[in-house]
């Protein structure tokens, strides 16, 4: 499971490439029953909000700092994976650092 430590870093890394989406760290608080997720309640998590304010987040697992370099080697510019989008805001409680 990924930690908070990872969520910061590769958030910078996003922020340090010039993404301009605002995304933020949270946490899966509950589970997500009757959408096919692959997250676990307590797993950390990046995401961001929607852009018609309709409660609903796009969400994203962040990358080891390992993993991304593995993948810049590649020449990818890739730093989350199983992106979900279209999730009731109610399953991510944001965590401020």
């Amino acid at each position: 499971m990924i930690d908070l430590s990872v969520a910061v870093n590769c958030l910078n890394i996003m922020k340090s490439r010039g993404n301009r989406d605002e995304y933020k760290i949270g946490m899966i608080k509950e589970e997500c029953g009757g959408l096919s997720m692959s997250y676990d309640v307590g797993e950390i998590v990046l995401f961001r909000e929607s852009e018609d304010n309709s409660n609903r987040l796009t969400i994203e697992s962040p990358m080891t700092q390992e993993a991304i370099n593995e993948e810049g080697v590649r020449g990818s510019y890739i730093t989350t994976l199983r992106t979900i989008v279209w999730v009731p805001s109610k399953y991510v409680e944001e965590i401020r650092i």
